[in-house]
């Protein structure tokens, strides 16, 4: 990897005690900048779920009011692009533009951890839009909704990013501001800068960042409350009434036992690729299914991974059988060096480097939110490289166990044996 590759991490902290994080890129032609901030439905109870995605969309407005409605404008004529995400340990928003233009990016969007200056008309207008949006998603009609609610209830994990009617409904201007204050609290913010920007344009995000008022708070922490059947699942399964088959399996991870280059390499293993290993043994060879997907979430202390398939309904049994053995193969015998997945984390790294907006999420989610100590690329390089086949191997064998194992399943009730299909998971061992 080249030195213009490797990424070194440049840290300042403003006036008023914001961290801004730089990976500066030379070879690259415009600049993202992100702000982040340590909200999310983790954080959140019953009374205010949905506040972080809430004041993800306000924000936005209310940076267009504090640019006097002529915020979509200034971007077009800058040619930058203003995005922003709710997750559920955080929010993201991004602006991206050409180096020229940094100086007018950083005020931009420093302006976003300003008070709240909307109308209760602004207001209603965004929860009409918020309250279309949880519609239109059909979010609760999904099987990831249902195993979320049936998997982790009584927890944060169980809530919906986008909040509930009732709960969007009982945020007003007011309850939203006293939530921005909190959000945007001392420690639950910070910047980070990628693309083509150097150690001295920093200057002017730093003077901007630190022009603005940011109250006291506790550094929020990504620890989730574990369900009372955590790790003790038992291989159960659950039905969702629907008349067509979706398999979702989903294990529990105990991230003290795990690591994320460990986690990241086993997923890919599995199902990243034309060659891996359930594309191949479901799809390429069988034709059971078209496509597998899945999503490895992970938290301080704990961590969810899961993929999903449809099938037909006759082919129920038959898939679930060949996923235990797909696993208990996993668990048996470390794979053949020559079949590891180093090339994207390690010979390929500096293709991450060619993406800012990939960069600065890379970065600004491992960094500070998993508190994973990469200060560059080449140690993230390293971390996976260091990754060996008995490592995924052991990672199977804690992973893929009856215990940490649910089947949650969109079908006809009538015409699946829950039992026999848990019966198919006993046959993954505990660890």
């Amino acid at each position: 990897m080249s030195d213009q590759m490797t990424l070194t991490e440049e840290k300042r902290v403003s006036q008023n005690g914001i961290p801004v994080y730089l990976y500066e890129n030379r070879a690259l032609h415009g600049f993202c900048i992100s702000m982040f901030v340590r909200a999310g439905v983790i954080y959140e109870n019953e009374d205010n779920e949905g506040a972080a995605h809430f004041l993800e969309h306000v924000a936005i407005r209310n940076l267009n009011a504090v640019y006097g409605g002529t915020l979509y404008e200034k971007l077009d004529a800058l040619g930058m692009e203003l995005t922003a995400s709710t997750y559920h340990e955080m929010i993201q928003f991004s602006l991206v533009g050409s180096r020229r233009y940094f100086a007018e990016g950083a005020k931009i969007l420093s302006n976003l951890l300003s008070p709240l200056v909307l109308s209760k008309a602004d207001v209603d207008t965004e929860r009409a839009r918020i309250k279309a949006e949880i519609r239109e998603s059909d979010e609760r009609d999904t099987l990831s909704y249902f195993s979320a609610k049936t998997l982790f209830d009584g927890t944060p994990l169980a809530y919906s990013i986008l909040g509930t009617n009732k709960s969007v409904d009982a945020m007003s201007a007011r309850k939203l501001e006293v939530y921005r204050r909190f959000a945007m609290s001392e420690g639950n913010v910070y910047f980070v800068v990628t693309g083509n920007v150097c150690a001295v344009d920093l200057d002017v995000l730093l003077e901007a960042v630190s022009d603005k008022t940011v109250y006291p708070g506790v550094k929020r922490e990504a620890v989730i409350q574990k369900p009372t059947t955590f790790g003790n699942r038992g291989g159960a399964v659950y039905v969702k009434s629907a008349d067509y088959t979706v398999l979702r399996f989903q294990f529990d991870m105990d991230m003290t036992k795990l690591t994320v280059p460990v986690t990241d390499m086993l997923y890919d293993v599995m199902f990243t690729g034309n060659s891996s290993l359930f594309f191949t043994e479901l799809s390429e060879k069988r034709g059971l299914c078209y496509d597998i997907s899945g999503s490895v979430d992970r938290y301080i202390n704990i961590g969810s991974f899961s993929f999903t398939v449809e099938v037909k309904k006759g082919d129920v049994d038959e898939v679930v059988k060949l996923t235990v053995a797909l696993l208990n193969r996993l668990k048996s015998l470390p794979l053949p060096k020559e079949k590891m997945p180093y090339a994207p984390y390690v010979d390929n790294a500096g293709m991450l480097a060619d993406d800012m907006t990939d960069t600065n999420f890379t970065f600004g989610y491992e960094k500070e939110i998993l508190n994973l100590p990469y200060h560059t690329l080449s140690e993230r390089s390293l971390a996976y490289a260091c990754v060996t086949p008995e490592d995924l191997q052991n990672a199977a064998k804690i992973l893929f166990t009856k215990n940490n194992g649910v089947l949650t399943v969109k079908g006809e009730k009538k015409r699946l044996d829950t039992e026999r299909l848990s019966f198919f998971l006993s046959s993954l061992e505990n660890a």
